[in-house]
């Protein structure tokens, strides 16, 4: 299959950068690379030209109205040509095989539901600091990057949405499309994702768990502001009880 990455980012590319190279070190390069941009300044578009004589980059820009992740991926998923769509963020770090395990665990009617390992702050600094192969390389030492068979366990809770992050998730591009993409009316930080997924699920698509297989290294950084959250998660109940009809759906998104 041809194979797409769909590179979310906002305002540190520095972060852009050590993951593009990471990309470089793929064993499974990818067919088509768009960075979705929500509305960074100059210098992280400057970054993407720099490394777009190594890739063919697509950027896809919009103006920084507030937190709209949702809009921004749409204009990315607009792009791609390709069979097969992974999503990460711009502070995660890929493991040397991630593209070859994405596709390995790739199948019709499943989404995959990689994992992250987070780093801590004077990891992350060393990295960005100077980041040759050797730090990018550096960053993959944990048990979690281990790759295990596992075989059909990776099905077994194939309807647990809150496995799910856009930091780390491949799928076929048409069901990406079947969704109609993401819901733009999730504007700032939360749970666009996963609505996303729960819209997936109600198209009867089954989550297939990515751990020990898919593991990205997320850099460290401080928190999103979360002043729409609450917002968002009126919206998301909504969505939850619709698909489904549970009653304690207040106290599930608690545990987000």
């Amino acid at each position: 299959m041809s194979v797409a990455l769909l590179i979310t980012t906002y305002q540190w590319p520095e972060a852009l950068r050590a993951v593009l190279k990471s990309i470089e070190l793929q064993s499974v390069k990818p067919d088509q690379i768009i960075v979705a941009d929500d509305g960074s300044s100059a210098e992280t578009r400057d970054s993407v030209l720099i490394m777009n004589s190594k890739f063919k980059l697509e950027y896809a820009w919009q103006p920084d109205r507030n937190f709209r992740a949702a809009r921004s991926r749409n204009l990315g998923i607009s792009r791609i040509t390709t069979d097969y769509l992974i999503i990460i963020d711009w502070d995660c770090l890929l493991p040397p095989n991630f593209i070859q395990n994405h596709l390995n665990l790739a199948a019709k009617g499943k989404i995959v539901a990689g994992s992250r390992v987070l780093l801590d702050a004077q990891h992350t600094d060393q990295i960005l600091n100077n980041p040759t192969n050797q730090a990018i390389l550096g960053a993959f030492q944990s048990y979690k990057f281990k790759h295990l068979y596992c075989g059909s366990l990776r099905d077994f809770i194939r309807n647990n949405w809150t496995t799910v992050r856009t930091c780390n998730l491949g799928l076929h591009t048409e069901d990406a499309y079947l969704v109609h993409g993401f819901d733009e009316n999730y504007v700032g930080w939360g749970l666009e994702d996963s609505d996303f997924v729960l819209r997936l699920q109600k198209q009867n698509i089954k989550i297939r768990n990515g751990r020990y297989c898919c593991a990205v290294a997320h850099l460290h950084h401080r928190e999103a502001p979360r002043e729409h959250l609450s917002t968002n998660r009126n919206k998301f109940l909504s969505v939850l009880r619709q698909t489904y009809f549970v009653k304690n759906s207040k106290s599930i998104l608690e545990q987000i």
